[in-house]
């Protein structure tokens, strides 16, 4: 009876998970999805739930098991690659700092700069003189 026992434990271990069900997909791939839809969205608004919809998970699970992943809030993670892409932006096109903003999603200039001054340690302009020289 015991072997029995033991025989069914290891076929169902052994047996792959459904693919179509959330909670089956593997977590890395669920991570790669998020990161995707962020990077395509950069320029616009990106909310919780729209993310958590993607992978589908409610939004607090969503919060919970990215910044587990990540180390990061969804939010800061957003603002962290808006950043980087207006640090792209600022090596190599010519735009004003408030058509960067824009471009990267933030609403305001003084939002861009304030967040871009607590990522990075200086302002976007700065950042831009520099890596001029």
């Amino acid at each position: 009876m015991e072997a029995s026992g033991t025989a069914l434990a290891r076929s169902r271990r052994r047996s792959s998970p459904p693919t179509n069900h959330p909670s089956w997909w593997p977590h890395a791939r669920r991570l790669r999805t998020v990161k995707e839809l962020v990077q395509t969205r950069l320029d616009g608004d990106l909310r919780l739930e729209e993310m958590a919809a993607s992978v589908a998970l409610s939004t607090a699970h969503f919060a919970h098991m990215f910044r587990q992943s990540t180390g990061q809030t969804p939010h800061q993670f957003v603002l962290g690659q808006r950043v980087e892409r207006a640090k792209e932006i600022l090596r190599t096109a010519e735009l004003r700092v408030l058509d960067v903003a824009l471009a990267c999603g933030f609403k305001t200039q003084q939002h861009f700069a304030r967040v871009f001054g607590q990522v990075c340690g200086i302002s976007p302009t700065e950042y831009r003189h520099e890596r001029l020289r």
